[in-house]
């Protein structure tokens, strides 16, 4: 049960907002603002050994070919592109991205397919998420924002169920860990400024 506390005046009001899992949100919330990566790139059947954002890349662990590849359009059990013509279907295992000490806000990516079992999304090893649900021939979406000032720099996917299944993925996106800049120096300057003596 996620609860809001509420300030008004001096009275504090606690109200019950449902069942609901910090961080995560589900639904047509994706932001276009971060870098994302398609599998356009990749051939019909390639594993994914790296996945590459433009500033910052992942490494994928965990998964063999046989078990991971590039699909294109459909894989006709109902797991389709999110993005353009190509995806990303997993079966099975637990696999892993690790962005090599890159430090993240959150991530999100649209899937499919995902009937006969759970996924379980891991950041930093800590489970944020268990997705389940019967959604072939359509695509969902996930993402996952760290609470302000956490960040995180590893994600996994956990199989939970039945293990010949598969769920594509497409359209994953990162927002890199922003660090804010204190505002000192400003107002010495602002001072100084101010002393300048007067032209005579």
């Amino acid at each position: 049960m996620k609860r809001v506390i509420l300030c008004v005046g001096c009275l504090l009001l606690v109200a019950d907002t449902g069942e609901a899992v910090a961080g995560v949100v589900l639904g047509d919330e994706t932001p276009v603002d971060h870098p994302m990566i398609g599998f356009e790139s990749f051939a019909e059947g390639d594993g994914v050994a790296s996945l590459d954002f433009g500033l910052l890349a992942g490494t994928v662990t965990g998964q063999s070919q046989r078990m991971s590849s590039i699909i294109e359009g459909t894989d006709g059990d109902g797991a389709i592109a999110g993005e353009g013509e190509r995806f990303w279907k997993l079966m099975g295992g637990t696999t892993t991205i690790d962005f090599g000490g890159v430090q993240l806000d959150g991530f999100g990516f649209t899937y499919s397919d995902l009937e006969w079992t759970t996924l379980s999304v891991r950041v930093d090893g800590v489970e944020v998420a268990a997705l389940s649900g019967s959604n072939p021939n359509r695509t969902d979406t996930f993402a996952y924002l760290a609470e302000n000032g956490e960040s995180f720099g590893e994600v996994s996917f956990t199989w939970i169920g039945n293990q010949g299944d598969g769920v594509g993925f497409d359209a994953l996106w990162v927002s890199p860990h922003s660090v804010p800049v204190p505002a000192v120096g400003l107002l010495p300057l602002a001072m100084f400024a101010r002393r300048r003596r007067q032209p005579r």
